[in-house]
């Protein structure tokens, strides 16, 4: 598939459209988009805010979630992992944590930053899945790229 949900995650809650989900409504939410679409984007807010994700929520939810929680090392990526990310975006990282990442995990990792063609730099050097880009960003490049079109509630590849 091409294209899939974003939800943001802040506090164990989730907002979809005008309606609030707490407690055992965000997994049975995430559940019902997941078996919808195979994958939700999640964008999970403590994590990117806080350095504090949502963990043991996503260990509850079954399968299908692509994580972006703006992992800070190696450690957080690893405890993504654990929590059930099949996918993770990496946001703002030091570029001296890659190469670990890139030796030890077997997920797809992608690249956001402002900076695109660092972004890209980053997905060839350390073979990366792809890039993440933002709604007003572009590609400048031909690797596999995903914009995330918050307005729309949704991330399609676009490349």
């Amino acid at each position: 598939m091409n294209e899939y949900p974003v939800i943001k995650v802040r506090g164990g809650k989730i907002k979809v459209g005008d309606e609030v989900y707490r407690g055992k409504k965000v997994i049975e939410k995430m559940e019902e988009m997941i078996a919808d679409y195979e994958l939700v984007y999640v964008i999970d807010l403590d994590g990117c805010k806080k350095n504090s994700p949502n963990l043991e929520l996503y260990k509850k939810v079954d399968g299908g979630i692509w994580l972006d929680a703006c992992p800070r090392g190696v450690e957080d990526v690893m405890d993504l992992i654990v929590a059930g990310a099949e996918k993770i975006t990496i946001w703002g990282m030091k570029e001296e944590y890659f190469k670990e990442i890139s030796e030890a995990v077997e997920r797809d990792i992608f690249i956001g930053g402002k900076d695109v063609r660092w972004a890209t730099e980053m997905v060839r050097k350390y073979n990366f899945r792809g890039i993440v880009i933002e709604e007003e960003q572009e590609s400048i490049s031909k690797i596999e790229t995903w914009k995330i079109f918050e307005s729309q509630g949704f991330i399609r590849r676009v490349k």
